[in-house]
């Protein structure tokens, strides 16, 4: 979603395999710290990001929800405002949402994806290694709605029949 030296969004702390996937592939990382309120409640910092994003030229984020390390269960008006800012900056955003069926009781997980369904820039990543704890499958797959960024991606050949059932 960006070129190799390009910058990504991250929120810190973050899982160590965003970081190590990103710095060894020669992207850099913008990090835009979460903060604890004061009934220690993480949260995304909304002004922190867009700063960063719009002084960095950044053109991709790696979000995670519910959020690791933290666990923290996003709320549906936190996904909107996130990804508000994201796509009104021409952000491409990789939801990693592989612990979305590990939520403490009375959580609820709302995907990314399912508040902007017009949105051609949003990549869902999905796992059944932690629910189901098989990661030794290395198995994952990622949810393209829009079949030309599916096949951009895929360097596949784009097929007009049949394409959008895929």
């Amino acid at each position: 979603f960006c070129s190799k030296g390009g910058n990504v969004l991250l929120h810190s702390p973050t899982y160590t395999g965003f970081t190590g996937a990103l710095g060894n592939n020669g992207y850099n990382m913008i990090l835009s710290p979460l903060v604890k309120d004061e009934n220690g409640v993480w949260r995304m910092d909304f002004e922190d990001m867009e700063r960063r994003i719009v002084e960095n030229r950044i053109h991709a984020a790696v979000f995670c929800s519910p959020h690791n390390p933290t666990g923290r269960a996003w709320t549906a008006e936190e996904l909107k405002k996130v990804g508000t800012i994201c796509l009104e900056n021409g952000l491409y955003i990789l939801s990693d949402e592989i612990h979305c069926d590990l939520l403490r009781s009375g959580l609820r997980h709302t995907p990314l994806a399912s508040l902007f369904p017009e949105s051609r820039r949003i990549v869902t990543c999905m796992a059944p290694s932690k629910t189901f704890n098989i990661a030794g499958l290395h198995f994952s797959e990622l949810l393209i709605p829009d079949i030309a960024l599916r096949a951009e991606r895929n360097n596949c050949l784009l097929y007009t029949s049949d394409a959008a059932d895929d």
